[in-house]
This record gives structure tokens, sequence and C-alpha cells, in this order.
């Protein structure tokens, strides 16, 4: 929307009279609220002409055309004549004698002044919309004429453009099959145990709970048809307090235990034990007390950095502030260093379609990235099951390009600028998501800054990318 005023002021032209020139127009044009835009299949044209403050000569009359320009394509729409009163009476005299069409007949719409106190005029046009149109622009030719065969033309005002309106491709990239579908699951157990003991007591304090989340991960992979166990990993900790020549047996002991209860419960073949032990998990004290406020926190980190015998470093902290630091690490850090990582790399066999959307809810990470993207095609593009499959994609491999390009792509045809930026940035320099990124880019209205990434897109083989480029071309 814009006011534009056209001014017309102390114009000299030729006229009949004495051939010398002579002040026709004085005034000005206000041009309120110009318009173009289109709507479903039709460009309307609209703005209002207000010509209160323009006198125009009797013998004189101001031509008004309204033309939409893009390169080579133009549409002249009716014009709006302002004729001087005589010139009007010529007017229609000259139609009435030669009952055929003369330069002025058939206008939009004739204002003579001298008819109206405030010559309004409201223009109101609807045509056939063509794709040339998009970045087209409005602009008001003016021409004056005086006497017969005076003429001459004012300059041309630029009133409105209809702005290109891209719809951008977005990319799916299909991902590559997984000759093997390798998975892990894992879970930290916090098993408590009698002091200087390594025997697994399931009812001693809090052992119940957590001796179950290693038997669920255990039943669900070494019991399921379409999984294959290829490894047990168990990993004991120990806790620092004691000596480290005693801290390893222990800490080796817990670990064996914790594999005779798997072994004793689950019967997996033996071979697929693999463990280790970490007699004093100092780095777990390192990551408390970097990430904690304490008082001596400096020192604590200065001696964990500089002392390497681990029951020379026990008894320096021991000795700090006269064994506060000591008991409170003791107490507080301690007890959540004493624990056995127990993890479970496995096999998952291939599915179908249809196999894979009876696992979708219930176990999803046995599908693959290629299982999920082929599972998607078969709901309409956009629809909600379709975007919730990639989403889960997204979440099952975060890290992977693909998934977050596949993601990025969905969020854009949602019209989730943010939630697309946000994926696109994890894999920005990875020239599978340039297109992508050039799409959000147009649609944030960027579009000189989306043509490069859509150049190396299409350089890369994305037809997406090709399309995008032509329309930004037909369009400017």
């Amino acid at each position: 929307m814009r006011n534009i005023y056209l001014s017309l002021i102390a114009l000299f032209l030729l006229t009949a009279s004495d051939g010398h020139a002579q002040e026709n127009i004085v005034g000005n044009l206000e041009v309120i609220h110009a318009q173009v835009e289109r709507t479903g299949d039709r460009l309307q044209v609209n703005f209002t002409l207000d010509g209160s403050g323009l006198e125009i000569r009797p013998n004189d009359q101001l031509k008004i055309q309204p033309v939409l320009i893009r390169r080579q394509d133009t549409v002249r729409l009716p014009y709006i004549l302002l004729p001087g009163t005589i010139r009007d009476k010529m007017n229609r005299r000259m139609a009435r004698l030669y009952d055929e069409e003369t330069l002025f007949s058939d206008p939009y719409l004739t204002v003579v002044q001298d008819k109206y106190r405030n010559p309004v005029v409201d223009y109101r046009q609807s045509l056939p919309f063509e794709d040339w149109m998009y970045g087209s622009r409005l602009e008001l030719m003016q021409e004056v004429y005086g006497c017969p065969g005076c003429y001459k033309k004012l300059a041309v005002v630029a009133l409105d453009r209809l702005a290109p309106v891209y719809a951008p491709r977005a990319m799916f990239i299909v991902p590559e099959a997984e000759a093997v579908k390798k998975r892990e699951e894992q879970v930290t157990a916090y098993i408590h145990f009698v002091v200087a003991r390594y025997e697994i007591q399931p009812d001693f304090d809090n052992n119940a709970a957590e001796l179950a989340k290693m038997d669920r991960l255990t039943e669900n992979i070494l019991h399921d048809k379409n999984t294959a166990p290829t490894a047990i990993r168990l990993t004991g900790y120990a806790s620092p307090e004691g000596t480290y020549a005693y801290n390893t047996r222990l800490s080796q002991n817990r670990t064996e235990a914790m594999k005779n209860y798997i072994a004793d419960k689950f019967h997996p073949d033996p071979s697929l034990f693999i463990t280790h032990s970490v007699p004093e998990d100092w780095e777990g004290v390192r990551r408390w007390v970097e990430a904690s406020d304490i008082p001596y926190r400096t020192q604590v980190l200065d001696i964990i950095a500089h002392t390497e015998n681990p029951d020379a470093r026990d008894a320096e902290i021991r000795a700090l502030d006269g064994g506060a630091t000591y008991r409170m690490l003791l107490h507080d850090v301690y007890p959540s260093l004493r624990r056995v990582d127990y993890k479970i790399d496995y096999t998952v066999v291939p599915f179908t379609v249809e196999e894979g959307k009876r696992i979708l809810d219930t176990k999803p990470r046995q599908l693959s990235l290629n299982e999920l993207y082929l599972i998607a095609q078969t709901y309409p593009k956009g629809s909600p099951e379709f975007n919730r499959v990639f989403q889960t994609a997204s979440e099952l491999f975060p890290d992977d390009p693909v998934a977050n390009n596949n993601m990025a792509a969905v969020a854009l045809e949602q019209g989730n600028l943010q939630a697309a930026r946000a994926y696109l940035e994890r894999i920005r320099n990875n020239p599978i998501a340039f297109n992508n990124l050039g799409v959000l880019l147009v649609k944030e209205g960027r579009v000189r800054e989306a043509i490069p990434y859509f150049q190396k897109a299409r350089a890369a083989g994305s037809a997406e990318a090709a399309y995008n480029l032509q329309d930004i071309e037909s369009k400017e």
C-alpha cells in the first residue's frame, strides 16, 4: 500500500491557439492505496485517484493508463480520462458525429473536473493471472492532450509491484540400507555390596530395582527372535577409598559376580562376555568436583591432576581441611561411583515395510534409517503419519546427516523455520544440506543468498535444486 503524489505543476505544452507554450495543468493528483495482488487465478489491481487538487484547462485532457510490465510482457489496463469541460464536449460530439471509436472512446471512467467538487476514482480491475506477472510492476502512464495532434507524455509513475511468490521444493534423501543392522543397549546399575564383600545380594538395599534394569535389557535382547547378541560387556567401578591394590581385586570380583549373575539367570553363550574393571573411578570424582562449588575445589582438582599414585592422591585429599572435604566426598560422591556399566551389542534382522510398521511403536530402535524412510513413503506426503516417522528417525539417529536433513525438510514443509534451521545447523557444511538450506533462506525472504546453495546442490545432482533455480529465474 502506498500514497503517491503525481506532481504535475506548471507543465507547459503546445496549444493550437497561438503556438506558444501555455500552462495547461496545475496542481497535484494523489494516488492512494495502490495494490497489486494475486487472488486464486485472478490478478487484482486496485488504487484510488484523488484529483481534487488538480486543475485542467477547458481545452485539454489528461489520460492516465495503468500498465502492468515485466521484461517484454505488458498489459495495458483500461485508462482514466480527465478532460476539461470544452474537451469533454468535443469528445462527445466526435463520438456522435462519426459513430465510431475515437482516440478517447470507452475509458474506464471519464471525470470532468467541473462536474465533481472532489473527483475521486476508485480503480478496480481483475484479470486472469499468468506466471509472467510475478515480479511485474504497476505503472501509471500519463499523457496530456491539447489541440488536435498536440500531445505530450509525462513522467511514468510506479505504483506497486507484485512480489514473486516462490514455492521451493525441499529435498528428502533416501538413506542407504545397512548391510548389517548393528545396535547396542546400555544401562548403569548401582549395586550395593556388603562392606568388603562382592557377592550380589538381590534383597540388599536397592539392589532389586537396579538388577531389574539389567534383567529387562537382557530379556529384551536375548529372547527376541529378531535380535542376535554379539557381545555382553561389563565394566565394574570401585570408589577410591581404600588401597588401590584392594580396590583392584574388589572391582574385578564384583564385575565377575555380575557376569555370573547374568550367566546363571539367562544362560547366554559364554563367549559373548567381555569384562573390564576400573579399580578407582578418579575420572568420576574429577567430573563431580569440577561441576561443584565446594570450598577446596581448586585444591582437589590440582591433586587429581598432578598426583599420579592413587594411594598418595587419596591421602592428600584426606589431609585437606582436617578431613572435612574427604568426608563429604565419601558420603556424597563415592557411593555413586560404585557401579557396573552393562552393555549388549546385537544385530537385528531386516524387516519388510509391513513388518516395520508393526514394531514402529514398540521397538523402533530395531528399525534402520532406510526402513523408516520406506515406511514413511507409504503415507501421504506431509500427513501426520508421514511426519511422525521422520520425527522418530531423527530421534533414533540424532547425529545422522540424512536424518537431520529429512527432518529439516519436514519442518520446512510445515512452515516451522525455527525447527528447520536447528536441524540444518547441525549439518550446514555437509553438501546434502545445501538444497534445504537454500529453501530455508527463500522462505526467510533471502532469495539472493539462497541461489549459491541451489547452484551447488544442482551441481551435485539435486533435481529439487534445479527446479528451485528455474523457479527463481522465471519470476525475477
